[in-house]
């Protein structure tokens, strides 16, 4: 477009040469319609919608067909009485009237089409999302701007020399500028693009400097502007998670867009972003392939952590798993054998009267050392099932179960502030089984023992006046397995464990 801007000047008398002056006379109004179709295919490189197909259509069949090819078959230099002229080798010499009747219906067609092609510009621009706006109107602008100073010379030269060969001049000048504004308009992406992966570049080494968990997300997030983004990473069995291992649910959200990033055929990377960031589809292609390795490296860390959080969570199963099997187990041992040996106890009680009342002392004694034999058996079963799982746990909570560990235990127990409130039951039993494992495992007189919230965490303390013991890895199992720390503070002669466990209240 910019170069058939020049084609008028080939025209003037003063080339010498026939064949440039008849080219010059072809392309004369060739600018325009180029100038048209450049900027309604922007950025795209191609015409998107019928109207548009239309409206360039006839530009072309005006400006190149009609202005162009037929006003110049119909155009005789000697004719029109230019002494200086260089022979128009396409003129047929016909009247001048039928070429100044064919420039005037060129004339107007061209104001015709010009007008719809600013309709169409203007509306592209106010219709388009902020972001699409900023990428198009830097063209579509300028280029109506250039097709509508066309269009006014168009409307002078109707109405007869409207304008004077001053303003001719000043419009030309104008539409210079139009046309190299809208030069600049496309060449902008180009450069902001060079910008971004500059400055992504840097972010980039910044990264790997300073690796601060979401950092990524952050550069991505500005880069984008869009600061509610998301990153999710694949892994191997279709999920996908968010950098720290978690699970990222990436179903459909009217809001917001998702774009994939695909390694071979595998999409490795998911954006979630504004949906009108795919207005300006370079913009994102351009950030991601400045980060790509970082994505990369971002992707095995999540994988790494999902890996984790699997683990964790296998953890978290098991132990309730073990729980919820010794909570059936104190069932079964309270509701079947113990009801069992009480029963036969009751029908050991009724068998001594039978023998009170026949005197038969010998049987009795016999019967009563099998009553003693049965209650210590039933005690010890006791102490079994409440060591298994303390039905007080599940029906009262923790300080409920704490309070009959201390009445049952051979160590004295002091308890100090105990919550009062119902945790959950993960929470409560691990706590428990903190106190228990302790207390079974330690040489001390006395264990001194508190529970107290602080924040979103329960903290257990215990301290005794004796040495650790040998083997704690089971409390750090137990605690890590709800994602809890325990810390074991020992001196000569003394121990102090403090566990620390996420609860919701």
């Amino acid at each position: 477009a910019g170069l058939c801007w020049f084609a008028v000047e080939l025209s003037n008398p003063a080339t010498g040469s026939e064949v440039i002056f008849t080219v010059g006379l072809v392309l004369a109004a060739a600018c325009p319609p180029l100038a048209a179709h450049a900027a309604l295919a922007y950025p795209k490189g191609r015409l998107t919608g019928p109207t548009d197909r239309v409206a360039i259509g006839s530009a072309y069949v005006t400006g190149v067909v009609w202005s162009g090819v037929l006003a110049t078959v119909v155009y005789d230099p000697a004719g029109e009485l230019c002494a200086f002229c260089p022979t128009n080798l396409l003129s047929i010499g016909v009247d001048p009237t039928i070429h100044d009747l064919v420039t005037q219906i060129g004339l107007v067609l061209a104001v015709a089409w010009t007008s719809a092609v600013v309709a169409m510009a203007a509306r592209s621009v106010t219709t388009a999302s902020a972001i699409r706006r900023r990428l198009i109107g830097p063209v579509l602008v300028p280029a109506a701007a250039f097709v509508g100073l066309v269009a006014l010379g168009a409307v002078g030269e109707v109405l007869g020399d409207l304008l004077s060969a001053d303003v001719r001049s000043w419009l030309r000048g104008v539409e210079a500028i139009a046309l190299g504004s809208m030069a600049a308009g496309v060449a902008w992406p180009w450069l902001r693009a060079r910008r971004t992966r500059t400055a992504v570049a840097r972010l980039v080494v910044e990264l790997g400097t300073s690796p601060a968990s979401g950092d990524l997300r952050e550069v991505l997030a500005r880069e984008l502007s869009d600061p509610d983004l998301e990153v999710a990473y694949a892994l191997a069995d279709g999920r996908f998670v968010a950098r720290d291992g978690r699970d990222v649910d990436v179903g459909p959200d009217p809001g917001r867009a998702v774009t994939p990033l695909v390694r071979g055929q595998d999409v490795v990377v998911l954006l979630r972003h504004r949906r009108d960031l795919l207005d300006d589809p370079e913009r994102i292609e351009d950030v991601v392939a400045a980060l790509r390795l970082t994505l990369e490296g971002e992707r095995l860390r999540a994988e790494l952590h999902a890996q984790l959080e699997d683990l964790r969570a296998s953890r978290v199963r098991i132990v309730e798993a073990s729980d919820a099997e010794r909570r059936r187990l104190e069932r079964d041992m309270h509701d079947g054998a113990q009801q069992r040996l009480v029963g036969l106890a009751m029908a050991l009680r009724l068998l001594d009267r039978e023998l009170e009342a026949h005197g038969m002392e010998s049987s009795r004694r016999l019967v009563a050392e099998a009553s003693g034999e049965l209650r210590a058996g039933i005690a010890e079963l006791r102490d079994l099932a409440h060591g298994i799982y303390p039905a007080a746990l599940g029906d009262e909570g923790l300080a409920a179960a704490l309070e009959a560990l201390k009445e049952t235990s051979r160590v004295a127990i002091e308890l100090g502030s105990l919550p009062t409130e119902r945790l959950d039951p993960r929470v409560e039993a691990t706590a428990y089984f903190v106190v228990a494992e302790t207390l079974r495992r330690t040489a001390a007189d006395t264990l001194r023992v508190t529970a107290e919230h602080d924040g979103d965490r329960l903290v257990v303390k215990i301290e005794q006046d004796a040495t650790a013991p040998d083997d704690l890895v089971a409390l750090d199992d137990r605690v890590g397995a709800v994602d809890g720390t325990i810390e074991v503070h020992t001196t000569p002669t003394s121990l102090s464990i403090r566990a620390e466990i996420p609860c919701a209240s």
